[in-house]
């Protein structure tokens, strides 16, 4: 058998809008665009969520908006400060049960 090499499909927005609007607006069952477009039915509704979200049709809590930009790459890491906890082995009870407090 042949490795043959995959490549990744790009949809631009207007794919997609248009993905939707048959759907929406066309009436068409969601399985026959998807089929159509060879993509998963969750890739779709994705889609049409993100569509709704961005014209202020639906309205999500903060924690999905945070694990939807988290999933699609959208957050860095934040620049936070060390944890105190990790000096743990420095305080005087650790110093105490290790002998070498002073």
């Amino acid at each position: 058998m042949e490795d043959a090499k995959r490549t990744r499909r790009q949809f631009t927005s207007e794919d997609k809008a248009a993905a939707v609007k048959r759907h929406v607006v066309g009436g068409e069952a969601v399985s026959v665009v998807c089929d159509d477009l060879g993509i998963a039915p969750n890739l779709f509704y994705r889609w049409l969520t993100y569509m709704m979200m961005d014209a202020d049709i639906v309205a999500v809590s903060p924690s999905t908006v945070y694990r939807a930009l988290k999933r699609e790459g959208l957050l860095g890491r934040r620049d936070v400060k060390p944890s105190k906890k990790s000096r743990a082995s420095y305080s005087p009870c650790a110093r105490i049960r290790s002998g070498t407090l002073t």
